[in-house]
């Protein structure tokens, strides 16, 4: 839910309101009894309270700030260990805020400067879950708070549209998993660790070939420094990609009628496997796509989706295979 209001010709002020409640429900097998372990089940309520203001110190100068207070209400925490446990439940709130300045020296231009101050809460998945027997749970998982600082700006040179920015992030009390003992196996945990930095910049393109052709593309690239003091040599930070890329063509060859090809590029991530006993590179993947709509009246459009039309065999997280070539169809209905 979000109000606006314009309290003035230079100032207009945003409130907005969010919840949402999240059931995790567990049933496990255990082998090589083959008996069934009782359900578990977790139970949280999220909520958000946000306020914006836009100021306008001039036609082509804004500011933008923002604040808001995150609070989650944890109903239910079970797990199983040779019998029920039940976690104690614990609330936690924070607030966050955010400005961003933004500066148009013409029509085709635009500069912005950005930061942020916010915090992320752990899921019950990383709280909770035992992946089946291949993670204990950490109920005490505190949430991690990162800042963020982006420069940027976009131009149009002639038709070709081009955007940019630099960004840095440093958080704390980073969440990240860990192998460690347990019963005397090797399993994973969620845990927090000491801090982590990620810098990089990112680009992209848009170039109108023809009326009816156009051609675009992004690239990001990330740098990971992660400090784990106490932790295992092994540790290695996980799922973000060093390179990443992505291109497509967007072309009408008749009226009414759009196919776009893409392209995704990731570079080697690391990752775990899913019983957390050692990480693994994933390898580079690049997936070819293509999409072809229809608009059939003002109201109507059908489409048809085809991905990983290379049927590459590739994972960004260990255990979890992505789709090999698959294919949909979709039908959309505008009121």
């Amino acid at each position: 839910m979000r109000l606006d209001a314009e309290i003035s010709r230079r100032d207009t002020l945003g409130i907005a309101f969010y919840g949402r409640r999240d059931e995790h429900a567990e049933h496990e097998q255990v082998f090589p009894s083959e008996a069934y372990q009782p359900t578990t089940t977790s139970v949280e309520e999220s909520y958000s309270i946000a306020g914006e203001n836009v100021f306008r110190f001039l036609p082509n100068l804004d500011l933008t700030t923002g604040v808001s207070y995150d609070w989650r209400v944890l109903d239910r925490a079970q797990g199983y260990s040779g019998g029920m446990i039940h976690y104690p439940t614990r609330n936690r709130g924070a607030p966050n805020g955010q400005a961003r300045l933004s500066w148009r020296p013409d029509p085709v231009s635009e500069l912005h400067i950005s930061v942020s101050d916010r915090v992320r809460f752990p899921t019950l998945f990383e709280r909770f879950s035992t992946r089946f027997g291949g993670a204990v749970s950490n109920p005490g998982l505190r949430p991690e708070r990162a800042q963020n600082y982006e420069l940027g700006g976009s131009h149009t040179f002639g038709k070709i549209e081009v955007a940019g920015a630099l960004f840095y992030s440093h958080l704390t009390d980073l969440i990240a998993s860990f192998p460690v003992q347990y019963n005397g196996t090797t399993v994973s945990q969620s845990r927090n660790i000491n801090s982590g930095n990620y810098a990089g910049a990112e680009i992209s393109l848009a170039i109108p070939v023809r009326k009816n052709l156009l051609l675009g593309g992004n690239y990001t690239y990330t740098h990971q420094d992660v400090s784990a003091p106490g932790s295992s040599p092994r540790y290695r930070p996980t799922d973000v990609p060093t390179h990443k890329a992505f291109a497509y063509v967007e072309w009408s060859p008749v009226k009414k009628l759009r196919f776009v090809p893409n392209v995704a590029i990731s570079s080697n991530r690391w990752t775990m496997n899913s019983i957390g006993t050692t990480y693994f590179r994933t390898g580079h993947n690049v997936n070819i796509s293509a999409r072809v709509d229809y608009q059939i009246t003002p109201n109507v459009q059908i489409g048809a989706n085809a991905s990983n039309l290379l049927d590459q065999n590739y994972q960004m997280v260990g255990g979890y295979p992505e789709q090999g070539r698959n294919f949909y169809v979709n039908l959309k209905i505008s009121g």
